[in-house]
């Protein structure tokens, strides 16, 4: 029975904790995703007009962050 007990506060304290970060980790993502998408964007229009291009180094680091 305390095993049992004590499964239920760590899956509770769990549960607590993940539904007060996720929400935060969503959208850091998304913001994340977005900011790639447009520096992805950004580096094409350059090549299409001959312009100075986004280091492939800095695209793919942000990209390995989660983008």
């Amino acid at each position: 029975m305390k095993s049992l007990t004590f499964a239920l506060c760590i899956s509770s304290l769990f549960l607590s904790i993940t539904a007060a970060i996720l929400p935060k980790l969503v959208i850091a993502y998304l913001a994340l995703s977005a900011y790639v998408f447009l520096l992805y964007y950004l580096d094409k229009q350059r090549a299409r007009n001959h312009g100075r291009r986004i280091p492939e180094a800095k695209l793919h680091l942000i990209n390995l962050l989660g983008g």
